[in-house]
């Protein structure tokens, strides 16, 4: 078989991967928010949302669109990938956690949140911090087109802000 016959089997793979990863990724976030509601009730819900919100604004701010350009950058020059994935790691950690700790610090400011409020949204913060770096690896398996650990990567980091605001409720 040669590259040309394999290209067209290699894009409808890697289409249905993803295809699966969405779908998974679909039923997990259905199944997660079943049994956050159920088991938080209506007021823990709220402050749950209220801080993965808090902290996805923060995100929004530092993502900087690192994750593709480490893709980009790694399928220009291959043999530099751990080089580039160091440095993009370095740069997401430190202006993830900054951004994050300057919005927990916002948010022990608010006088309407209570203690469960700001324990919630730090935790939730490492949550954010988890997730932001799993998408780098994310971009760095798109850039070696292996889709399979993309999907694998991505949920992991989902898994973890999901922990960490479950923790905060069982804090409070």
């Amino acid at each position: 078989m040669t590259n040309a016959d394999s290209a067209p089997h290699g894009v409808a793979r890697n289409t249905l991967v993803q295809l699966a990863g969405r779908g998974v990724s679909a039923a997990s976030t259905a199944a997660i928010l079943l049994v956050l509601t159920r088991v938080l009730g209506e007021a823990g819900y709220g402050k749950y949302t209220r801080a993965m919100n808090y902290c996805a604004l923060v995100a929004v701010a530092v993502d900087l669109g690192l994750p593709t350009l480490l893709a980009r950058e790694a399928s220009r020059a291959p043999e530099l990938t751990a080089r580039l994935f160091g440095n993009f790691l370095v740069v997401r950690v430190a202006l993830g956690a900054a951004a994050l700790a300057l919005g927990c610090g916002v948010a022990f400011l608010v006088p309407r949140y209570d203690f469960v409020d700001r324990t919630a949204i730090a935790l939730a913060s490492l949550g954010a911090l988890a997730l932001m770096t799993s998408q780098l690896v994310l971009g760095l398996f798109q850039a070696k087109r292996r889709l399979a650990g993309a999907a694998l990567a991505n949920g992991v980091g989902a898994l973890v802000g999901v922990g960490a605001a479950l923790a905060a409720w069982r804090l409070g």
